[in-house]
């Protein structure tokens, strides 16, 4: 936080990027997200007409790795956060979908070549990969997705591929990633995980906001 008495930007910041020294050493394919998440700020948030945090700053080092995003703390101007544990109305869903659809339509037929994908890969990595699947951590998935060298080429197929369906997507828009404006607004945080992909890879989340009744073809 920081006192500012000379205009009217916001009092209370949040700083997001990799400043654990830890996660550098154990980590060090987070800075590639920490960049990624500045860039999305820097380059696509203002060509979007859709609820983002204002952000004064947003910028990255090359050279050491870094990312840094500086944007207004929403929680201490009234905003509240989407929780996993509750259920979303009808139209507030509706409205994230259509904040998703106006992102997917102005990125739609992007080209993918050039576009980093160092955090993916960095997951895909054998000692990333191991400390996923060791025991007791493994997730719950088919056998041929523990395989990291069938993943990995499947990935790479996947991005080589050239679809005039791909978008921007956000990548992780589930619940725990969007804001609640004061008048009932929703929006989505953490935009570091963009990348060019289906746009239903996003729509899928949204369904699971809503109770059983309300997914209903009859609702």
């Amino acid at each position: 936080m920081f006192e500012n008495d000379t205009d009217d930007s916001a009092s209370n910041v949040c700083v997001k990027g990799g400043f654990n020294p830890d996660n550098r050493e154990s980590l060090p394919f987070l800075y590639a997200i920490y960049r990624l998440g500045a860039e999305f700020y820097y380059y696509l948030a203002p060509r979007l007409e859709i609820p983002l945090p204002p952000v004064s700053y947003a910028g990255t080092d090359t050279v050491n790795g870094q990312g840094i995003v500086v944007m207004n703390d929403l929680k201490a101007q009234g905003y509240t956060f989407g929780s996993p544990l509750e259920t979303w109305p009808v139209e507030r869903a509706r409205m994230s979908v259509e904040q998703l659809a106006t992102l997917h339509a102005s990125t739609w037929g992007i080209q993918v070549k050039g576009f980093p994908l160092d955090a993916v890969v960095g997951l895909l990595a054998p000692e990333e990969w191991d400390k996923r699947f060791a025991p007791g951590a493994r997730p719950l998935v088919p056998k041929l997705m523990e395989d990291r060298e069938r993943m990995t080429a499947a990935s790479k197929a996947l991005w080589a591929s050239d679809s005039k369906m791909k978008c921007i997507v956000h990548g992780d828009a589930h619940i725990g990633n969007t804001f609640i404006s004061p008048t009932g607004e929703p929006g989505f945080l953490d935009w570091q995980a963009s990348h060019a992909a289906s746009a239903l890879h996003d729509v899928a989340y949204l369904h699971r906001r809503l109770n059983v009744n309300s997914r209903s073809p009859r609702s």
